[in-house]
């Protein structure tokens, strides 16, 4: 071994955090991995803290420098530091822990054992008894002591001699220098502790952040840890910033001086040399138990498909099909998909059999196998859909295959996962929690030591409209506006060091959260794999890998959705065949029903799926979709992709005959001639990519997946190069730098949120299905949305006013004829069927109190008093008084005063004079009942509180007279100033709007859909976010029968006016300690 700066080229790090040692350590992994390889280290092990959650990231990141051509020889070795006991609340120097490293595969299987073992008693704490390890199976692995931890505490020799014999020699004592005294002074101690017991020594840097300058980020994420202020959490900082990786000079610097440094880094080679483990080793495979014995995988797919076939088209499949499903069946043989095939079969198979409604989604619709098996509903070649959008050999990566349930039932198909494969081999995704614009802001305030009145009003100003997406330093330049102006001698804030903390903390990971619905399943046990944890939820664990990270290494997942659509399509299914006596599925619907799509053209969608919201609303008249692949065009087209492509406009020109169908070049026609010439689809924008981007479809395949990560994280690395070589490709295929622009524009909007054809096709399919039973059978279509809340788009009573409004009648609460859930009843001499309204709706009424009285009414029949009631039945005084909020008990004589006053003395009747004085009570006020009514059960039957307002409690300084009704707007004159009034019920900002704000208005007539440029939201803020109602003026802008107002003005109400809120439970009162806060035009708005 050669002296000097030379002896430390190629320099191997045994011990290195990444920030997913959850808040210890400092750096992302693409910081340590890029830093070391630059340095020229030889290896770099990864270990953090009770788990693997680090390890795949790095690995990606080593696996993009490869392919980048960047890499310099740097090797990952995989590892994890365990914990020995609970003590994690104790400064990391103190912690009692051990580093384990897979030398081999075996290794590996181990480690993953152990660190699933420390998670047993959940989240939070994982440790490993001494004992347990001492007892485990530890061959390939080797175990480093760092010198914190066991090595300060004076642990008896005992501990180390069981080690050493544990680990057969392959037990290390890692020796760092971290030039301060309190650190430096183990040095000693610690080579005589390996001399005294022969241990070997490493020398490490124990690496906690890449570079010195994130010391200030790891001080800040102890302090996160601890709850504390920096002032108060000294001992569990880092003296120094010496924890990070060193350049070769330093590392000489550092280590030169140890005895038998030599030795040690030859030692330290020859160990990285044995440590042969790398992730690309794993094998994974589907389970089989579902195989019959005298099948493959293979063979068993391919009988299933034929069979299925002839279920779907009624024993005769045209050739076209069958030859579909011949030409997949190769391609999933030769990429051995066939399990994966037969899993998702399986699952949805069992969801079926228990009348569980699904239907798979996403790419998985371009597949024809995938539609005879019964996983999706949709026949690719109906509309032409590509199987090789979903498997091609080209791209041999996992398909992915998306599976929606109903959300009340999809725990069901959860645990029937679990039941079936066992928790060994059968867990979901994890989501990697990370710190946000609010939520950063908030943690480094408090370690700041930021009073909670100045964060509340933080947080008030972040969850503006006007700042959403504006920055961190917008936000707290507002906040130090108003907090210098209101606050003038009051302590100094150290406003810039919290601005650009936080800006640093953006991104890191928080916690472990679970994916929506991302289930990992093998064929052997998942600790071959990777760790697995308790989630928190209980009845679930979780994988300690996110989405990204296993679909890099080539591993399937399933998702297990949840869509509430599909519970209300079942539930309204069900009520039909009660109530009108007629049998309904998804496959007997009428696919070309002419009153549905009527409906649809006049955006009568309240309540539907997909097309509901207010800009969806506003497109369908314009649109006018007239068949089912309309509908389909319909869906995609109000997304960011096709919003920033700018295609809307031009497509509709088309549509009506305004503007001629072009193509940019022919080779463009077989791919935009469905779509008018206008590219809408993720689908299309990789064909042309292909046909005029000089993309291979390898290529194209990779800018699919880029884009297809909704919400992508570092665009400029990931998708910028990408369209910079297509916008090339374009250019020298001399497309017209106006296509290419829209085609880049829809590249970048896709990557915030886009719809592949598929995707839609499969959501409309859903689609229509709630139009049609909306069309037919109102009434049954809303109860049976109202029974799957929470879910949609809109509110119970918004969806109670607009099925009053279509003309289905509400019947209000009753004790002797309402059920937990909505229902539908005949009224006397009445033919239609009117909706009973259930006990769902009451706040804070348990279900199970329900049932319980209505057993009581079964036997009883009805109750003829309060005190029969009251008699009757054994519920609790909160109980009580929630059904007499409800002002239930005045069809048994009660008014609501006089009845909460009875359910609040109820426990105490044994006690109160019989002679009491009955007391006479205020009659409530109309506007007075309303409110009541929204506080008790969300929605009131009285006159629309908008009327009410109207002829009692007009509280503007405009004339009444100007205003004009919902109904009304049809009538008027496009660009004339209208005057409107209502109550909120919902309000936009989306991010591709470019600042503008939407807000939905009801009034006793139906909607208004109002628009705010940046320049009129930020004068009347206050208003827009606080006010229940709105009193505006603006322009009346219509295309066809879509109409919305671009406000010029909101109006105040006069001084000492009130105007009763419909406060939601959920809302939080406005605390006297809270101020306003006057909003800054921030320099980064959009």
């Amino acid at each position: 071994m050669c002296d000097g700066n030379n002896s430390f080229f190629g320099f191997n790090e045994w011990l290195c955090k990444t920030n997913f040692s959850f808040l210890q350590g400092a750096s992302h992994p693409v910081d340590l991995i890029t830093r070391a390889n630059q340095l020229g280290y030889g290896s770099l092990c990864i270990n953090d803290f009770d788990g693997a959650y680090g390890l795949a990231r790095c690995y990606r990141e080593l696996d993009y420098l490869k392919k980048q051509g960047q890499h310099r020889g740097l090797k990952l070795n995989y590892g994890a530091e365990i914990h020995f006991q609970r003590d994690h609340h104790l400064p990391v120097l103190l912690q009692d822990t051990l580093v384990l490293v897979a030398r081999d595969q075996a290794g590996y299987t181990n480690l993953n054992k152990l660190l699933s073992y420390a998670h047993r008693e959940g989240k939070d704490g994982a440790h490993i008894p001494l004992q347990y390890l001492l007892d485990s199976d530890v061959s390939g692995l080797l175990a480093i002591q760092p010198m914190r931890g066991n090595i300060r505490s004076q642990n008896p020799s005992l501990h180390y001699q069981e080690l050493q014999a544990l680990f057969a020699g392959d037990f290390y004592l890692a020796i760092s220098r971290h030039l301060h005294p309190a650190e430096d002074r183990w040095i000693k101690s610690s080579l005589a502790l390996a001399k005294r017991h022969r241990i070997e020594i490493l020398l490490s840097q124990d690496v906690f952040f890449h570079a010195r300058a994130q010391k200030c980020i790891s001080d800040l994420l102890q302090a996160i840890r601890n709850n504390a202020v920096f002032d108060d959490c000294k001992q569990h900082l880092f003296p120094n910033s010496e924890r990070c990786l060193h350049n070769q000079s330093e590392l000489y610097r550092l280590f030169a001086r140890i005895p038998g440094y030599a030795r040690s880094l030859a030692l330290s080679a020859e160990l990285n040399r044995s440590c042969r483990f790398d992730l690309d080793q794993l094998s994974y495979h589907y389970p089989k138990e579902m195989i019959p014995h005298r099948h493959t995988a293979q063979s068993y797919l391919r009988e299933l498909a034929y069979q299925g076939a002839k279920d779907r088209f009624d024993q005769h499949p045209p050739p076209k099909i069958l030859d579909q499903i011949a030409h997949e069946l190769v391609l999933i043989e030769r990429l051995d998909f066939a399990d994966y095939f037969l899993t998702v079969w399986d699952i949805v198979r069992w969801a079926r059999q228990q009348q569980i409604l699904c239907q798979g989604r996403g790419s998985a619709a371009n597949s024809t196998v995938c539609y005879v098996l019964g996983i999706t509903s949709v026949n690719p070649d109906q509309f032409n859909l590509l199987f090789e959008r979903f498997v091609s050999m080209e791209r041999g990566d996992p398909p992915d295959i998306d599976v929606d349930f109903e959300h009340e039932r999809r725990e069901e198909v959860i645990q029937y996962i679990y039941a079936c494969y066992g928790r060994e081999r059968a867990a979901m995704v994890a989501n990697v929690v990370t710190f946000r614009g609010k939520g950063a802001l908030r943690a480094v305030g408090k370690v700041l030591g930021v009073s909670e009145v100045l964060l509340n009003q933080m947080s008030k100003i972040a969850s503006s409209r006007y700042y959403r997406g504006a920055g961190t330093e917008n936000i707290v330049e507002a906040l130090k506006n108003d907090y210098e102006q209101q606050n003038p001698k009051d302590k100094k804030i150290n406003w810039k060091h919290w601005m650009q903390l936080s800006d640093k903390l953006h991104g890191f990971p928080r916690h472990l959260g679970i994916h929506s619905g991302g289930f990992i399943l093998a064929d052997k046990p998942l600790d071959c794999l990777l760790p697995q944890e308790p989630a928190t939820m209980e009845g679930r664990s979780v994988i300690q890998w996110c989405k990204e990270d296993i679909e890099a290494l080539g591993f399937f997942k399933i998702d297990i959705l949840s869509l509430g659509m599909l519970s209300a399509i079942r539930k309204c299914f069900d009520y039909v065949e009660l109530y009108y006596h007629r049998t309904l599925s998804l496959h007997r619907i009428p696919d070309d029903d002419k009153p549905t799509y009527q409906m649809i053209q006049k955006a009568d969608t309240v309540g539907t799926f997909q097309i509901e919201s207010r800009a969806q609303m506003s497109m369908l008249p314009r649109l006018k979709p007239a068949c089912f692949y309309d509908l389909v065009i319909e869906v995609a087209i109000i997304r960011p992709g096709p919003i920033q492509g700018k295609v809307i406009h031009p497509y509709l020109a088309r549509r009506e005959g305004l503007e001629a169908v072009t193509y940019p070049d022919e080779r463009l026609r077989p791919i935009l001639s469905r779509t008018l010439g206008i590219a809408i689809f993720q689908e299309q924008a990789m064909r042309i990519a292909i046909a005029v981007g000089n993309f291979t479809p390898g290529e194209a395949n990779e800018l699919r997946k880029k884009i297809g990560a909704w919400g992508i994280k570092d665009f400029n690395r990931d998708l910028l190069p990408l369209l910079q070589k297509l916008e090339t490709g374009m250019q020298e295929n001399g497309i017209k730098p106006e296509f290419a622009e829209q085609i880049l524009g829809q590249m970048k909007g896709f990557a915030e949120y886009g719809f592949p054809e598929s995707h839609a096709v499969s959501f409309s399919l859903i689609a229509y299905a709630s139009c049609y039973l909306k069309c037919h059978y109102p009434a049954a279509f809303y109860i049976s949305v109202l029974n799957s809340q929470p879910m949609g788009f809109y509110s119970p009573h918004a969806l109670l006013q607009s099925a009053k409004r279509e003309g289905v009648a509400l019947l209000p609460l009753s004790l002797n004829h309402s059920h937990w859930d909505h229902a539908l009843e005949k009224p006397a001499g009445k033919a239609d069927y009117a909706i009973r309204l259930g006990f769902r709706l009451v706040n804070g009424l348990p279900q199970a109190s329900v049932e319980a009285f209505l057993q009581v009414r079964l036997r009883l029949g009805r109750w003829d008093s309060f005190e029969h009631f009251v008699s009757s039945n054994q519920l609790a005084r909160d109980d009580l008084t929630a059904l007499a909020a409800s002002d239930v008990f005045n069809e048994l004589g009660r008014d609501r005063s006089d009845a909460i006053w009875k359910a609040e003395a109820a426990p105490f009747y044994p006690m109160l004079d019989d002679q009491e004085k009955s007391i006479s009570w205020k009659a409530e006020q109309s506007l007075e009942r309303i409110q009541k009514d929204f506080k008790a059960f969300k929605t009131s039957l009285a006159d629309h509180p908008v009327a009410v307002i109207k002829q009692q409690q007009w509280p503007f300084e405009v004339a009444l007279e100007k205003f004009s009704l919902s109904s009304d707007l049809n009538a008027l004159d496009a660009d004339t100033d209208v005057f409107v009034f209502g109550m909120v019920l919902v309000k936009q900002s989306p991010g591709s709007a470019k600042g503008m704000v939407f807000v939905t208005l009801e009034d006793e007539k139906g909607f208004f859909n109002l628009a705010f440029t940046p320049q009129v939201y930020t004068r009347f803020y206050r208003a827009i976010d606080h006010q229940p109602y709105l009193c505006i003026v603006g322009k009346l802008q219509r295309v066809n029968e879509s109409h919305s107002i671009l406000v010029k003005r909101v109006f105040d109400a006069k001084t000492g006016a009130s105007l009763l809120p419909m406060r939601k439970r959920h809302q939080k009162a406005k605390t006297q300690i809270e101020t306003d806060v006057e909003l800054v035009k921030p320099r980064a708005f959009h």
